[in-house]
């Protein structure tokens, strides 16, 4: 789950202790090796609740792991202002600029549920077809978060056509992944 933007750290610290969980530790941010900077607390036996700051999504977002962490997330999260599909799905619909769009996009990506949402596909896919490569660039890496099947044939079609080269090789890399599975 996304965290809104005024929602701090500290405030990440408080809600966990305000819980009782255990803090298990911190994992330092290395950009050059693909490490997000995490925090990351035991709420029980084989759960823990994480939060990342993702500098590729360019968000902050708490996410579970367990035996069945997205029916945990909700429950575990609540009390945290977290971003929901719908308004995810308004922030795209609304944005106007291109930095609004990119974030718009890359926020899509970061709420995606572990089932395809229709709000969710339809709007991606349209960023896909952007006139500007880092609106499509950004679509990939929404795609590449969600991991639905729904968007190989978006991911097909930017292939075919893709002028950007980082955009392209990023593209083939998801595709290639989603037909893995």
């Amino acid at each position: 789950m996304a965290l809104k933007d005024h929602v701090t750290m500290a405030e990440v610290n408080e809600f966990a202790a305000a819980r009782g969980w255990t803090e298990l530790g911190t994992m330092r941010a290395d950009p050059g090796a693909g490490v997000f900077f995490e925090k990351k607390w035991q709420v029980r036996d084989e759960l823990s609740l994480h939060y990342v700051v993702d500098d590729l999504a360019g968000e902050r977002y708490v996410l579970a792991m367990g035996p069945d962490p997205d029916a945990e997330l909700a429950e575990l999260t609540s009390g945290l202002d977290t971003w929901t599909i719908s308004e995810a799905a308004f922030n795209f619909d609304a944005s106007v600029y291109r930095a609004d769009k990119d974030r718009a996009v890359r926020l899509l990506g970061v709420v995606s549920p572990a089932d395809p949402t229709r709000a969710i596909i339809d709007r991606v896919t349209k960023a896909a077809r952007s006139d500007h490569s880092e609106i499509r660039h950004a679509a990939v890496l929404a795609m590449a978060y969600a991991e639905w099947p729904d968007y190989r044939r978006a991911l097909e079609d930017l292939v075919e056509r893709e002028t950007d080269e980082a955009v392209l090789l990023d593209a083939q890399d998801v595709l290639s992944a989603l037909n893995a599975e």
